[in-house]
């Protein structure tokens, strides 16, 4: 599958990259080349393969959130090493 010059720079317009007319070129090349593979793995016979969502066969490990009240003095002590606070609260610099 041959993408075309048009498609590749949707794609770096989308990942909001710059690249030269030369660096789509090889991009073009390179994504085209990742289409055809993929092509070429449908082929395989998967029928009788099990499905798994990794390979490690590890199963995840969960734990119940639980709050921990932190003692008055260990509030005292974690509000020493903060910058800036707001009325008792940690304030922190604006993400957004």
């Amino acid at each position: 599958m041959q993408l075309t010059k048009e498609e590749v720079q949707e794609v770096v317009d989308l990942v909001r990259i710059g690249l030269t007319e030369e660096e789509i070129v090889e991009r073009q090349k390179d994504m085209s080349n990742v289409l055809d593979y993929f092509d070429k793995l449908s082929e395989l016979d998967t029928d009788k393969v099990e499905e798994i969502g990794h390979i490690t066969g590890m199963n995840d490990v969960y734990r119940s959130d639980q709050i921990e009240e932190a003692t008055e003095e260990e509030k005292k002590g974690m509000m020493e090493n903060v910058k800036e606070e707001q009325n008792g609260y940690i304030k922190v610099q604006s993400v957004l």
